[in-house]
């Protein structure tokens, strides 16, 4: 029940922060950082690039902004951020 409950949560969260992002906006006042660590690969015809992000020990793979959403990927959490 408690699983069931999580994904709920999680759902309901995407589905909000995804409405969000259509702004395009910047937060005002919030200082940019980069990533704790970084790892760029070209793809076969060389757009959009893959890049495996790790921050505060989480990791994530994206590609560019104009191509979709970052990835959790929790397998590299313990190999590639640790």
């Amino acid at each position: 029940m408690k699983k069931i409950a999580a994904l709920t949560v999680m759902g309901t969260l995407i589905l909000a922060l995804a409405g969000c992002g259509s702004s395009r906006r910047d937060l005002n006042g919030v200082p940019n950082r980069d990533p704790d660590k970084a790892e760029m690969y070209s793809n076969v015809d060389g757009y959009p690039n893959i890049v495996r992000v790790c921050i505060g020990g989480v990791a994530f793979a994206t590609t560019t902004r104009q191509m979709g959403e970052i990835t959790r990927v929790p397998e590299w959490d313990k190999t590639f951020c640790a």
